[in-house]
């Protein structure tokens, strides 16, 4: 989940305890929120911004696309830039005025919920800052670092999957009366 990495790796010990024990239990659902429609795979192009308050939390005002989880999650892995320039992760809870855009229509993943996320004026206290305020390249670059190595290692699977069935169909192949097969002539 791109929510637990990034809480394991770069959380503190209050945020590990807080948000932890509920994600791993299933009691809330947590979703990443990097990507934006005008900054490609540009992840430090992005137009969230979140402007510090006297009380040193934060406003979030903008939004984020194509968020897996993001019609029904709890908590978010949310990325803006604090006054304009400072890169940074928050933990977000939905509770203080996340919304949800309309599902996306896929051509797969149709159990997947895929949304956009707005915001306007949410208010995240200054302790879910995730690591560090200018730090969020860390925690964004070294999560999907970790997906990377499990898409990697999934799609690997799928095509090892793909070859054998290739190849059982050549080994049995039959075409116009002939034995065009990979089996040796007898």
């Amino acid at each position: 989940n791109l929510t637990i990495v990034p809480l394991v790796l770069f959380g503190s010990e209050a945020q590990k305890q807080q948000y932890l024990p509920k994600l791993l239990s299933g009691e809330i659902i947590g979703a990443y929120g990097l990507s934006e429609s005008g900054s490609g795979s540009d992840a430090m192009g992005a137009r969230t911004k979140a402007t510090r308050q006297t009380d040193g939390s934060f406003l979030l005002n903008g939004e984020k696309m194509w968020i897996t989880n993001g019609g029904f999650a709890d908590l978010f892995v949310v990325f803006a830039k604090v006054d304009g320039d400072a890169f940074t992760a928050f933990l977000v809870e939905r509770g203080w005025g996340v919304k949800s855009g309309k599902e996306e229509h896929k051509m797969g993943l149709h159990g997947s919920s895929t949304t956009a996320l707005i915001f306007q004026d949410v208010k995240v206290p200054a302790e879910n800052v995730l690591s560090e305020v200018g730090k969020g390249h860390k925690v964004a670059f070294n999560v999907l670092n970790f997906g990377r190595v499990k898409l990697g290692a999934r799609n690997m699977s799928g095509v090892r999957v793909a070859l054998n069935h290739a190849v059982k169909y050549a080994k049995e192949r039959r075409q116009q009366g002939g034995d065009f097969s990979l089996h040796p002539a007898a």
